[in-house]
């Protein structure tokens, strides 16, 4: 349906619908169509070719009377057919005269629209709305609608015709109400229902006075309540500007602006003027016409209908009147050649297509005496009242249409076509005849012969004479390189390669990093490679191209060659060891194969055999099949002279040989003819030691066009304006960063208008080495051809093509705009001088460098890949065991003539096992960095390959180093993904300056961004930005003379400013050479000629203007000089000495002794004597009723962090696990750093140790001593109990000690003993006796200077001392209570509580708290979270996981229903609230909840009691919004004060709960579909479990490791009581408080009850091994559920041995693929023998039920899953739900599923565990 009515509107027999009359109507007829029998056959599409007569009883139809049809409906017999009408292309006009409002929906009783708008009386735009007269007074009466058919469009003449026949007029009325309009009334709510108003209504003209570009604005004037609404795309702040062609190209000025009387200046640099449009006639007389057609289609714009569609008594003909063959002028109503007027049209075919044009013109004016603007009318097919997708493929096609029909797109096609057909550089005769086929439709006996026909244009590609020429393969430049995805389709087509089942089929999916190509897999929209590309070398230098060469990266090449010899031994495998062409459709772990030849693992294998085994025999047909009989004689005789000896002994041994090198060779590779000498290639590094020192410059290209706007932004102190609010008023408030949010640094020096600037706060290391005058910004750069501003022809003068990725990243690399030295980048140039000036020089290429590091093909310097793949040898289990030495010689050194396509081939696969055996030995050298910080950042990865390489410097023996990488993502066209870039970014490159400082390499090194481009400054509809020009880019490095904005950051911020194009695209000021020209100095490029080489565009600029490497680094040595009106660089000389020899394995020296020994001593204030003898720990001074624990600190302990610019997650200090905890200290290394604990029990206690356990990596990051200092409230002193070093400070760098602990090791640890299978340090002081109740702990790290503090976990063992019995609770709030604390706890929530809370409550009440609890600053950390009232949401941890991480809940369609969450708490506690903090999101202020009701209940089956509601103050204004993803640090009193929450208390509160239940009324904006915030806190009291239940003692294999929270003075070291070990057959239905306290005290927790027990399956009709559900891998486990979907589905484990167990948790480990069809849902049932019943024990959602495949993670196959009854594989994707408080032990259990998405065919998953208590055996 193309309009965009609903389809109730037919649905509904009340409505009035256009009903054909099958006796009558002539549409009714057509649309019929009737057989021979009568009957209609109703064709889906009927296309009315000619005028349908209406007379006689025909014009009654309804269809005959109204103005346009849109939908028809005709009975056929009682059948009701509907038919669409499709009109014809139109355009409009956007200006008009005679403008009237438009109303929008409803007018109800407080008289305010919604926002309106002008309609063009002439066109259907809205319905008519009609009163009865007298409605102008103020009538009551509401207006009423009245139409021909629901949902009718008329003229404004029309509309009062209508009203006219029902004796009323049309109208303004003032109330239009749904259910009071009229007949034609439904729909008046839809959002593109519009009704005439019968009020006048102005267009305005808005003028960008700077491009002269304009945007329509309309006036509608105040509605009835005497408000002006108008829809934002045509009011006054529209961005929607587009050119016109003004007369005289002359435009209104700002004083044009400010002097005409019809005109105000709006905003920064615009203009907005009233408009009269007049339409006037072009051409009196047919004589004028003196260039025919041309002329024609240069001066007409308005299109006409065919004359022909009309009555033939409307138009005649005149005939060409002498202007033109095949042309016709047509006549209205009279008239002749010679005296045309605006009804005239002229009809004509061009181009194979039919145009009609009209003789007129529109044009618009601004109404002014003194002055004449005006421009042509432009013209729309999209009306801006009634858009419809008719229209928008009406427009579509008229724009693929004009390109279509250009003359450019033939030979544009023709030479795309020719290119994958096989010819890159196909003659200008060859496009020529193949673009002419295309265009006549014809090629010999092929083709219809009209335009556009593509058969015709494949005959002329592939029958051509120039295409079927054998003698051409022998032309230099003919052919092309093979693409590797179509070479690997050829070979197995070629080679038979079979199949074991239609599963087992490589897909070649995910190969794009392996050998440049993979299916579905295209990198981008521009696919794997530019057309245009150039490679280096004899390419380049002969102007040919070579696409397939861009993607030509040695490892690609090898990874390539190395699957082909694989898949020739082995088929097809899936081995870690080696590589292959993978990518299964099913991913099955192939075992990797060991002997030669053996196919047997492979479900994937070549079938090919030869007809004859001679050894001639099998190479004529491998060359046929593989070649097309390209095998030269050379590469022949040397491949038979290894086969021929094979053929006698092993015949298929021989034919795998002479695959494998053949495959090897470049006519394999290359389409033409190659001609070689019988020599190896051979490529040697250098042999002798540099003189010159080390230096290395790092090109990170921002791929894609980076929004470098939002990362830099002046922020204040501005001279001539307010740029910030310049920024703001650019980029609007949704994409503009509040300046809170932007990191301090200062432009002062600098000469910029602005001295107070802001980076983003998700790239901090900038900000940091900026401060620290170790970086430097570069305002408004870009690539420039010489200076310009918009004022200039900068299109005409400009080189290359602005905007587009192609031209603009092509130009930044080359750094050659007009060609001057083609096919060379400009680090390549710069590093061909230096090597010729004898410096030692290496070109690298990480990521598409390769087109910025080649040089001129004169200097022959390689560009080297530097991979982030692991290393592997090469043709493991060989066939031949020299094959890389003939794989060389099959490639080696060409003949003079030699194909340039061939040639490259050859000498990319030289240096790629050069590559190769280089870092073999690199890494065989110890080169290899295993510190290196492993992240999931691919950007690191490469990062640390650069820094690797860079290590090996000495080795490979350079001392000019460039490299290239990138990173993608930047194009952010529809939505803004900037932070997480620049998160990555921020990481990666902070991981590598550390690495730099570490190598001793940061004041030799400089790391400089660029991008495509910048983006606009105005966003666009999408909420994203759009390709601009200039940009701000960066510098880094130790030698940068930083701290400083070089160039000029644009001033005025907007329209005003010179450099301002539209859209808020910037004219660069600074272009690439001014910093190109200071790189090359400080690389040791220093004379002008040189510089000129190297930088080919250098003198478009004034030599003074550009940097020079004085201006960016300390150690720079080169000014520019003026003498006498002529400037010239001038540099000190350098001389240079041997430099040293190189130390192959570098030492890190320790960093000394250590400073203090650990106090031994004990403390000046003893406590009492103890009772006990000293153990071997001693604890003489500990007082008698505590007790020793291995940590007196928990997980729910409060915990903040002081001198961390970037702390990670504080909850993994005390987690009892390996898991990293990490403190970014970049900026701050010169601050203490360091942690602050509160214990959330609030009980003293006394340490006697501290433990250290190492991290998984990053050595420099370890602490290695402390300070402990404590006190006994928040308000007391704090004093020191300790300081010292620990031992692994003093050890080397690879000393044993220095071992790293993996991520995620559960820690087993005592208080006497750490976890000694794993690395940790302690210093004991167990004299000490002094209790505290908080500590403070300052550390400091290996590395002093160090950026980063890291460790798994700290303990501190020592004895928690019981609460005093008169002071409750024990964290009392700081205010005293007014009354006495209650000593027994409320056990229930009162049934009837207060429903309106106190209004003025005191400070923070006690009165009704019990005695043995704690506070805690939210009860809901660590709890379950679940929703109700969204159609998708966010994931739901994220609602109280200690982070302002966003939650979303989507409400589209269902706003009427309740929106919230229920919160069931893990820790089993129960609690009293007393207050709730909402902290607010990153965006969206219209999101935020409104307000909240808090209801409460003792557990599941309990109902819902009311505690409290409210309303979040501040919110309707509008709050401040929160960054992503920072921790929050709150305490029980306050939130934290760096973020922006609203809080509401509620202290008198004093029920006790179990689990909550939030509901949120509403949001800011009542219709918003999304609710949205970033944390829920409800800080209050946790309550400990009942005192007559004692917990179950921890079993042998997992000690417990937490203390009971409020043990009695001498704890029951067993249950009161022994639960039953006989199963009963009804589960408790309700969790208890203790999630434990049901256990029996002689069972055993472990984390499967499911291990080893028989599985069984149900509901699937195919299916995977059912015992693969618990493996204890994971090995997915699948069930096809084809056309089961009607059935349940699930799994039954059954135990084997009769051993009972109890289930506490429920966990699901992801599998390798398909997210939806994991399992969403899931019900568990348990029976306690094979006779019995099955009871229902828990069901439930998962949480991964509601998040996106995206926000889901995969788990590959086969690994080993290492999991606890506390903790599941934190290093795999699972989800989980708990149920503790069950206590029924069962034999064997039923689990249920639904997949998450229900319709799915199949079910999958890795691994079930259900952790529980395993019985004993009776």
């Amino acid at each position: 349906q193309l309009h965009d009515d609903p389809d109730w509107y037919y649905k509904n027999p009340d409505f009035a619908h256009l009903e054909l009359d099958a006796a009558t109507s002539p549409l009714y007829a057509k649309l019929c169509k009737a057989s021979s029998d009568g009957e209609c056959t109703l064709p889906s599409k009927v296309v009315l070719e000619s005028n349908l007569v209406y007379n006689g009883a025909a014009v009654d139809g309804d269809e005959y009377k109204v103005d346009t049809i849109r939908t028809v409906k005709m009975m056929v017999g009682s059948t009701a057919i509907w038919y669409e009408y499709v009109r014809q292309p139109c355009v409009e006009h956007s200006f008009y005269r005679d403008a009237k409002r438009l109303t929008i929906s409803q007018i109800k009783n407080d008289l305010k629209q919604k926002p309106a708008m002008c309609g063009n009386p002439l066109i259907e735009s809205a319905t008519p709305m009609c009163s009865d007269p007298g409605w102008e007074q103020g009538s009551s009466k509401d207006g009423l609608i009245f139409c021909n058919y629901q949902g009718e469009r008329t003229t404004y003449a029309s509309a009062e015709s209508l009203c006219a026949a029902e004796g009323m007029e049309q109208s303004y009325p003032w109330h239009i109400k749904q259910g009071k309009a009229g007949p034609c009334q439904y729909g008046i709510s839809n959002k593109y229902f519009r009704s005439w108003a019968n009020t006048p209504c102005s267009l305005q003209v808005k003028v960008e006075l700077g491009s002269g570009d304009v945007g329509i604005v309309h006036n509608p004037g105040p509605d009835r309540s005497n408000t002006t609404s108008v829809e934002s795309f045509v009011d006054a702040d529209t961005l929607n500007t587009f050119a016109v062609p003004w007369e005289g190209g002359v435009h209104p000025t700002e004083s044009d602006c400010i002097a005409m009387p019809s005109c105000r200046v709006y905003g920064t640099g615009y203009c907005i003027c009233e408009t009269e449009e007049r339409e006037s006639v072009v051409y009196t007389a047919a004589r004028e016409v003196t260039l025919g057609i041309d002329q024609l289609m240069e001066e007409l714009f308005i299109g006409a209908v065919n004359p022909a569609a009309f009555d033939t008594d409307i138009y005649s003909g005149l005939g060409d009147c002498g202007i033109a063959s095949g042309l016709t002028v047509y006549t209205k109503a009279g008239g002749d050649c010679a005296s045309l007027t605006h009804e005239n049209l002229f009809a004509f075919e061009w181009n194979s297509k039919s145009i009609f044009l009209k003789n007129a013109k529109s044009v618009v004016s601004i109404p002014d005496l003194a002055k004449n603007f005006a421009f042509r009318n432009p013209v729309q097919f999209i009306s801006l009242s009634d858009p419809e997708d008719r229209d928008a493929y009406h427009e579509t096609e008229a724009v693929l249409d004009s390109l279509f029909f250009s003359p450019t797109h033939p030979p544009f096609l023709a030479s795309r076509m020719l290119a994958r057909f096989g010819f890159s550089n196909p003659s200008p005769g060859l496009v020529g005849r193949v673009a002419s086929a295309y265009r006549t439709g014809s090629y010999g006996t092929f083709g219809s012969g009209t335009y556009g026909d593509m058969g015709a244009m494949v005959a002329a590609v592939l029958l051509d004479d120039e295409s079927r020429s054998p003698t051409l393969d022998a032309d230099q430049s003919h052919g092309h390189l093979r693409e590797p995805l179509v070479k690997v389709l050829s070979f197995f087509r070629s080679m038979g390669l079979h199949y074991e089942s239609p599963l087992r089929v490589p897909t070649l999916m995910s190969m794009q990093e392996k050998i440049g190509q993979g299916s579905f897999d295209s990198p981008s929209v521009f696919s794997f490679f530019l057309p245009e590309f150039q490679a280096p070398g004899g390419i380049q230098s002969a102007g040919l191209v070579a696409p397939e060469a861009e993607v030509l990266r040695g490892d690609n090449i090898l990874f390539l060659l190395d699957a082909y010899y694989g898949t020739v031994k082995f088929g097809i495998v899936q081995c870690q060891k080696m590589y292959s062409f993978g990518g299964w459709r099913s991913w099955y772990p192939f075992a990797c194969p060991n002997t030669e030849g053996d196919t047997s693992l492979s479900p994937a294998k070549l079938s090919y055999f030869p007809q004859s085994v001679s050894v001639d025999s099998v190479l004529d047909e491998l060359d046929v099949l593989l070649l097309s009989g390209r095998l030269q004689d050379k590469n022949r005789a040397l491949i038979k002279s290894i086969v021929e000896p094979m053929v006698a002994t092993d015949v298929s041994k021989a034919v795998r040989a002479a695959q494998q090198l053949i495959l090897s060779t470049p006519e394999y590779h290359a389409t033409n003819l190659p001609r070689k000498q019988d020599i190896p290639r051979v490529i040697t590094g250098y042999t002798d030691r540099p003189k010159a020192p080390y230096k290395a410059v790092v090109i990170f290209n921002m791929r894609g066009g980076v929004d470098s706007w939002n990362m830099l932004v002046a922020k204040g102190s501005c001279g001539t304006s307010d740029a910030y609010q310049e920024y703001v008023e650019a980029r609007g408030t949704t994409h503009a960063i509040p300046k809170e949010q932007l990191i301090d640094i200062s432009a002062t020096g600098s000469g910029q208008d602005c001295q107070e600037f802001g980076v983003n706060e998700n790239f901090p290391v900038l900000a940091d080495l900026y401060n620290q005058s170790e970086a430097v910004f570069f305002a408004n750069t870009g690539v420039l051809a010489k200076p310009m501003t918009k004022n200039d022809n900068w299109k005409g003068e400009t080189g290359f093509r602005p905007f587009a990725h192609n031209t603009m990243q092509d130009t930044f690399k080359s750094g050659d705009i007009y060609g001057k030295n083609p096919g060379t980048g400009v680090m390549g140039r710069i590093l061909d001088v230096l090597r010729e000036k004898g410096l030692q020089t290496s070109a690298n290429n990480v990521d598409s460098g390769l087109k910025m590091l080649q040089g001129d093909q004169a200097y022959n310097n390689a560009v080297y890949t530097v991979s982030t793949k692991s290393l592997t040898t090469l043709n493991k289990y060989p066939t031949v065991d020299n094959l890389i030495d003939v794989v060389k010689e099959l490639n080696g050194v060409g003949e003079s003539g030699n194909s340039h396509l061939s040639e490259y081939w050859s000498s990319r696969v030289s240096a790629a096992l050069f590559e190769h055996e280089q870092m073999h030995e690199i890494a065989n050298a110890g080169f290899e960095l295993t510190d290196y910080p492993v992240t999931e950042i691919k950007l690191s990865s490469s990062f640390k390959a650069i820094a690797e390489y860079m290590n090996s410097r000495e080795y490979r023996k350079v001392n000019r180093d460039v490299f290239v990488l990138s990173q993608g993502g930047y194009d952010m066209h529809n939505e803004d993904e900037l932070a997480e870039n620049f998160h990555d970014a921020n990481w990666a490159l902070a991981d590598f300056v550390q690495e730099l400082k570490a190598q001793d390499l940061w004041e030799s090194t400089v790391i400089m961004s660029g991008s495509d481009f910048g983006r606009s400054m105005n966003t666009n509809s999408n909420g994203g930005t759009d390709h601009a020009w200039g940009g701000n880019y960066w510098m880094v490095g130790g030698s940068v003379n930083g701290g400083k904005i070089k160039g000029q950051y644009p001033s005025p911020l907007g329209p005003g400013s010179d450099y301002w194009l539209k859209r808020g695209r910037w004219l660069p000021t600074t272009p690439w050479e001014a910093v190109f020209n200071a790189v090359a100095q400080w690389m040791g490029v220093h004379d002008d000629a040189n510089l000129d080489w190297a930088l080919p565009n250098r003198e478009s600029f004034d030599t003074c203007s550009l940097f020079t490497d004085k201006d960016l680094f300390t150690d720079g040595r080169c000014e520019c000089i003026q003498d006498n009106g002529v400037k010239y660089t001038l540099c000190e000389e350098e001389t240079y000495s041997p430099t040293a020899a190189p130390s192959v394995s570098p030492t890190f020296p320790p960093t000394g002794n250590p400073t203090t020994p650990p106090t031994a001593a004990p403390s000046n204030s003893p406590s009492t004597s103890p009772t006990m003898s000293p153990t071997e720990n001693p604890t003489a001074e500990l007082p008698d009723d505590g007790w020793l624990v291995d940590n007196i600190f928990s997980p729910e302990s409060t915990i903040t962090n002081f001198g961390c610019l970037w702390p990670g997650k504080l909850g993994k200090i005390f987690d009892g696990t390996t898991d990293k905890y990490f403190c970014d200290r970049t900026g701050l290394t010169d601050e203490a750093v360091g942690l602050i604990i509160s214990p959330e029990n609030g009980q003293l206690s006394i340490v006697k140790k501290i433990r250290v356990y190492a991290q998984s990596n990053c050595k420099s990051c370890d602490i290695v001593a402390y300070i402990m200092e404590g006190r006994i409230n928040a308000t007391s002193p704090w004093v020191e109990t300790h300081r010292g070093d620990f031992s692994w400070k003093t050890a080397g760098w690879n000393d044993a000690s220095m071992t790293r602990n993996p991520q995620g090791l559960q820690i087993n640890s005592t208080y006497e003993s750490g976890d000694t299978n794993l690395n940790f340090v302690e210093v004991s002081f167990h004299g000490h006796s002094e209790p505290y109740l908080e500590y403070k702990l300052t550390f400091e790290t290996r590395t002093e200077d160090y950026s980063g503090l890291g460790l798994a976990a700290i303990e501190i063992p020592g004895m928690v001392l019981p609460p005093e019995p008169s002071v409750s609770p024990t964290l009392s709030p700081s205010r005293s209570p007014t009354v006495s604390p209650t000593h027994s706890p409320t056990v229930s929530p009162t049934t009837s509580p207060s429903v309106s809370p106190t209004l003025n409550p005191t400070d923070n009440p006690t009165a009704q708290l019990p005695d043995d609890g704690w506070f805690v600053n939210n009860i809901f950390r660590g709890s379950y979270v679940t929703n109700f009232g969204c159609t998708s949401a966010g994931s739901l941890m994220k609602i109280v996981d200690g982070t302002t991480d966003r939650y979303s809940c989507g409400r589209t369609d269902i706003h009427p229903l309740p929106t919230g969450i229920i919160v069931t708490p893990e820790h089993g506690k129960r609690s009293i609230v007393k207050a709730l903090r909402l902290y607010t999101s990153d965006k969206c202020n219209n999101c935020d909840p409104t307000g909240f009701v808090l209801e409460g209940r003792a557990d599941d089956t309990s109902p819902w009691v009311h505690i409290h509601q409210g309303d979040f103050e501040g919110v309707i204004g509008g709050l401040d919004r929160n960054p992503q993803g920072r921790n929050i640090s709150s305490t029980y009193e306050s939130g934290d004060t760096s973020l922006t929450f609203v809080e509401l208390n509620f202290y008198t509160n004093s029920d006790v709960f179990f689990e909550y239940r939030v509901s949120f009324p509403g949001t800011r904006n009542p219709t918003q579909s999304t609710l949205r915030f970033a944390e829920l806190e409800v800080p209050g009291m946790l309550i400990p479990p009942e005192p007559s239940v004692s917990p179950t003692p921890a079993p042998s294999i997992s000690p417990t490791r937490e203390p009971t929270r409020s043990p009695s003075a001498n704890p029951t070291p067993s249950p009161s009581t022994s639960p039953t070990k006989e199963p009963t057959q009804s589960p408790i239905s309700s969790p208890t408080d203790n999630p434990t306290a049901e256990l029996p005290s002689d069972g055993t927790l472990v984390a499967n009850v499911l291990a080893g027990m028989t599985f069984t399956n149900f509901g699937c009709v195919n299916t995977g091994a059912p015992w693969k559900s618990s493996d204890g891998t994971t090995n997915k486990y699948w069930c096809d559920r084809t056309g089961m979907h009607d059935y349940t589905t699930g799994i039954i484990a059954s135990s084997s041995t009769g051993q009972l167990s109890i289930p506490k948790e429920f966990r699901i480990y992801a599998a390798n693929g398909c997210k939806n069809c994991f399992p969403a849902s899931y019900s568990l049932e348990g029976r306690v023998d094979a006779a019995s019943a099955w009871v229902e024990i828990a069901s439930g959602d998962f949480p991964w039920k509601f998040l996106s495949n995206r926000q889901i993670g995969k788990n590959d196959q086969g690994l080993t899953i290492s999991s606890t009854y506390s903790s599941p594989d934190e290093d795999l994707s699972y989800t989980s739900l708990s149920y503790h408080g069950h206590s029924v032990p069962y034999l064997d259990y039923k689990m249920t599923f639904e997949t998450r998405d229900p319709l799915s065919n199949k079910l999958g998953y890795g691994e079930i565990e259900i952790p529980g208590v395993e019985l004993p055996l009776v």
